[in-house]
C-alpha cells in the first residue's frame, strides 16, 4: 500500500551537502522543482496502487518516480545512465526530494520501468497540462475577449510540453529492425508462393535458425560490439538472400 508524503518544497538552506556550500537558486533544476505540480503526481501516482496490505517493503516516492522519468527524457538518457545522473548531480537530487546528498545510487535502474507503468500515458498528459497552465498562466478577461491590444482572434502557437513522453525511436543499426525486415519479407513470400508454380523450400536458410540466432544475441542485457557486428551481418546476408 502506497502512503503519500509531504510535497512541501525543501528549502535550499535544508538540503544538505556534505562537501560544503549551498545550492545555486538560479539552478535550471532548482527551478523545475518548484514548477512541477508535485501534488497532482502525488494523487496519480496513489492511484495505481490497488494493494491494500501494510506489509513488505515501502515503494519509492511519486517525486522520485515522476522526477527520475522528467530527467531521463529531458537529458535524453538511458535508464542505466539516469542512475548514475542523479548519483552524482546534487541538483538532480535536490530535484527528486532528497534531503541532502547521497553518493550512492539512490534506486536500481530496473525500478525504471516499473515507474513508467506507475505513469500511463494518460496520467502524463495530465501532469503536462497542469505544467503547462502553470507556466502560461491565462490572460486578463479583457484581453480574452478582445478589449487588450489584441483584435480578438486567436494568435500564437500552442506549445504542449511532453519531456516525459517515451520515445520509441531505436537506433538506425538495431539488430531488431533487420529481424524485423526479415521478418516481413518472409511475410511476402509466404503470400505471393500461393500464387506461384514453385515447389521445394521457400528460402535457401532455416527460418528457425534464423531466429533463435537473433534472440541469441537479442536477448543479452549488453551484447559486445563485436557480438553485434557479427549478428547484424547475419541477420543482412540472410534478409539479402530472401
Amino acid at each position: 500500500m502506497y502512503r503519500k508524503s509531504d510535497q512541501d518544497q525543501l528549502s535550499m538552506e535544508e538540503f544538505f551537502l556534505p562537501f560544503g556550500g549551498r545550492l545555486n537558486v538560479q539552478n535550471r533544476w532548482v527551478k523545475e522543482a518548484k514548477l512541477i505540480p508535485w501534488d497532482l503526481v502525488e494523487d496519480l501516482y496513489a492511484q495505481s496502487f490497488t494493494d491494500e496490505r501494510s506489509d513488505g517493503r515501502p515503494p519509492l516516492s511519486a517525486r522520485v518516480a515522476y522526477g527520475a522519468l522528467y530527467i531521463k527524457e529531458r537529458e535524453v538518457l538511458t535508464d542505466e545512465r539516469t542512475v548514475e545522473h542523479i548519483a552524482e548531480n546534487a541538483y538532480m537530487q535536490y530535484f527528486l526530494g532528497y534531503r541532502e546528498f547521497r553518493e550512492e545510487a539512490p534506486f536500481d535502474a530496473s525500478m525504471m520501468t516499473h515507474f513508467r507503468k506507475r505513469f500511463p500515458p494518460e496520467a502524463i498528459q495530465k501532469i503536462n497540462e497542469e505544467l503547462y497552465r502553470r507556466t502560461h498562466p491565462q490572460k486578463d478577461d479583457d484581453d480574452e475577449n478582445g478589449s487588450g491590444s489584441g483584435d480578438g482572434d486567436n494568435c500564437g502557437t500552442l506549445i504542449m510540453d511532453a519531456t516525459v513522453a517515451p520515445s520509441d525511436v531505436r537506433y538506425p543499426t538495431d539488430l531488431g529492425l533487420l529481424n524485423e525486415c526479415r521478418e516481413n519479407t518472409e511475410v511476402m513470400i509466404d503470400v505471393l508462393w500461393e500464387h506461384s508454380s514453385k515447389i521445394g523450400h521457400k528460402t535457401n536458410y532455416s527460418r528457425k535458425k534464423a531466429r533463435k540466432g537473433y534472440l541469441k544475441t537479442a536477448k543479452q542485457r549488453k551484447p559486445r560490439k563485436k557480438q553485434l557486428r557479427h549478428a547484424i551481418g547475419i541477420s543482412f546476408r540472410m534478409w539479402r538472400r530472401t
